[in-house]
């Protein structure tokens, strides 16, 4: 596959705290544009910067039996002006209407990865004996394991 179908980016591995690089194929992904979730009347968990994964689950957690349709949304996030900066995200999602806390919202493109009900992480959590969320790395390794 040609470099420019694929998605060069760095993520932080849940479980060790460490920095990583890798490849996903962009056929993988579909682009969407969150808002801001301040705008969003979605209750917020606090929102600590460099901490999306936290924000996002703190967040699902908070909002559980009060606000049906809340996701767990995973994916990338590029850079508008420095289009090699690509990094794993996740955000929110409800209702098909995309939600981030991000302050590089704006400056930003977004890549869907996949879209998770609280309890969908959760049963994948489970169901792997993972003691962290799975990032983008983690899934498509889980998903081969199936294949």
């Amino acid at each position: 596959m040609a470099a420019n179908n694929q998605f060069t980016y760095q993520f932080c591995d849940n479980q060790n705290r460490k920095a990583y690089q890798s490849m996903l194929a962009k056929e993988l992904t579909v682009e969407v544009t969150p808002q801001d979730l301040a705008d969003s009347g979605i209750d917020a968990a606090e929102q600590v910067p460099l901490q999306c994964f936290d924000n996002v689950i703190e967040t699902l957690v908070k909002n559980h039996g009060t606000t049906p349709g809340l996701r767990f949304c995973l994916g990338l996030q590029q850079d508008t002006v420095e289009i090699e900066k690509v990094v794993e995200h996740c955000w929110l999602e409800r209702d098909g209407e995309y939600f981030d806390s991000s302050p590089e919202l704006k400056n930003s493109r977004y890549f869907l990865f996949c879209s998770l009900a609280l309890e969908e992480l959760l049963g994948i959590m489970v169901g792997y004996e993972l003691d962290h969320p799975p990032n983008i790395s983690k899934l498509l390794e889980l998903r081969n394991q199936v294949e």
